[in-house]
């Protein structure tokens, strides 16, 4: 996401958008942020306004109550292998397959 406030640029995404297509890479502070919300499952997202990073934030999904019922009852009826494919970063697939009971996962 990115805007105008005032006469300064709002940027607001993901790790990888910064340092490539022309903007300015992220601090190397912003850098170890993102990394420790990642060891912690989380999905993340910085802010950075008039190319200054303000700050990361943290993001966890939680599964739906009866994931892991669900897959028990797969588990039951003889399925062996299940992998959760997810559009997070791999830690935080990770993270929500090992709730669940998912072995495997793909971030």
């Amino acid at each position: 996401v990115s805007a105008l406030v005032g006469e300064d640029e709002i940027l607001i995404g993901k790790a990888e958008m910064f340092g490539a297509d022309g903007i300015a890479p992220l601090s190397p502070a912003m850098t170890d942020a993102i990394a420790q919300l990642r060891e912690g499952g989380q999905t993340s997202m910085i802010v950075r306004r008039a190319g200054r990073d303000l700050g990361a934030i943290g993001l966890l999904d939680t599964p739906r109550e009866t994931a892991r019922a669900a897959l028990i009852q797969l588990h039951a009826i003889g399925i062996k292998r299940m992998i959760m494919i997810s559009g997070d970063h791999q830690k935080a697939a990770e993270a929500i397959a090992k709730e669940v009971g998912i072995d495997e996962a793909w971030g």
